[in-house]
């Protein structure tokens, strides 16, 4: 599995380069002079924003998360939000939240929602007819994603003699050592770590049934593939998960 820095020292990063990117920026959007300018992130969504301060140039920023941020972010990311001319949200969900938490006029939120191939996906149902259900998830290794709950299921079934099904974690992230040790220290033997890859199709072929016990969501498209794909849904009750 690859080595990932820890948050600590990505924050530590982000502050220093920060003043730099920020003035890269503006000497780039000067240059080029765009009519519009388009974000996506809180960090492209402040950098966007004070980058292209005093520039006659429309400002449109898309929004995916319903998490809560520090205070001294969601000031910098409220005063971007505000001078925004238009801000696309991914479900009701996020338009709801950024009312309520960014404080954000209701008449600048347009609400689109991601789209899926349902082609590509409608290609990625399990055609045998054998009942040996496969569980699986695709998803960045990371606590927000919920693995542990799945892990920790898992255990509980395993101590009640549950055999337990084959489990396919698709997906890589900061998570991984500490999920693979969980694993390893309760011999939950049927999980695979497939780590991350660009032919997800091949992993969820092989699922009948998909969990995601995510703890935020702005909409969750994972789903939505796996939907298309004809899977069974396990998932959280929250964010744009229920819409």
């Amino acid at each position: 599995p690859k080595r990932y820095p820890s948050s600590v020292f990505l924050k530590i990063v982000w502050i220093l380069s920060t003043p730099f990117i920020l003035l890269r920026l503006m000497v780039f959007l000067r240059k080029i002079k765009p009519d519009v300018v388009i974000t996506s992130l809180y960090q492209a969504d402040i950098l966007g924003y004070w980058a292209s301060f005093r520039l006659n140039t429309k400002f449109v920023s898309i929004q995916h998360d319903v998490v809560r941020t520090n205070p001294i972010i969601r000031w910098f990311k409220t005063r971007a939000l505000k001078n925004t001319d238009k801000i696309i949200a991914i479900s009701n969900e996020v338009k709801q939240f950024l009312i309520e938490y960014f404080k954000v006029s209701a008449f600048k939120i347009e609400v689109i929602y991601n789209g899926v191939d349902f082609d590509r996906f409608l290609s990625f149902q399990k055609l045998d007819q054998d009942w040996e259900p496969v569980f699986g998830i695709i998803a960045r290794l990371d606590k927000i994603k919920g693995h542990i709950y799945i892990l920790e299921a898992l255990k509980k079934l395993k101590s009640e003699g549950v055999e337990l099904p084959e489990f396919i974690f698709v997906g890589d992230g900061v998570e991984r050592k500490n999920l693979e040790n969980f694993v390893r220290e309760n011999n939950l033997s049927s999980v695979k770590f497939v780590g991350e890859t660009l032919n997800i199709g091949q992993y969820l072929k092989q699922m009948d049934v998909f969990v995601f016990p995510s703890l935020s969501e702005g909409l969750g498209i994972a789903i939505l593939e796996a939907l298309v794909a004809k899977k069974l849904i396990i998932a959280s009750n929250i964010g744009g998960i229920k819409e």
